[in-house]
């Protein structure tokens, strides 16, 4: 059986930092070590490519440019939020 689409949310609770790795824990190849286990578990599956939100910042665009992401052209993130 062969996927289009697969989605897997990664969920925090922390608002301000949003990281899924520990500050303490970073540049340390952790993320990318998973990053590099979710693109080949979902390539088994038979995805053709992985979409992701990032942090819009310059340290968020040299890691996801590094591993080969490029900012999607017809995707636009929309949010509102109730505070």
């Amino acid at each position: 059986m062969s996927l289009s689409y697969i989605c897997i949310f990664l969920i925090t609770t922390n608002r301000r930092r949003g990281a899924i790795i520990a500050y303490k824990h970073q540049n340390k190849g952790i993320g990318s070590m998973l990053l590099r286990e979710l693109e080949q578990r979902v390539k088994e599956k038979g995805a053709s490519c992985v979409e992701l939100q990032a942090v819009n910042d310059d340290m968020h665009e040299r890691y996801y440019g590094n591993a080969g992401y490029k900012n999607a052209k017809n995707f636009v993130m929309k949010v509102k939020w109730f505070v």
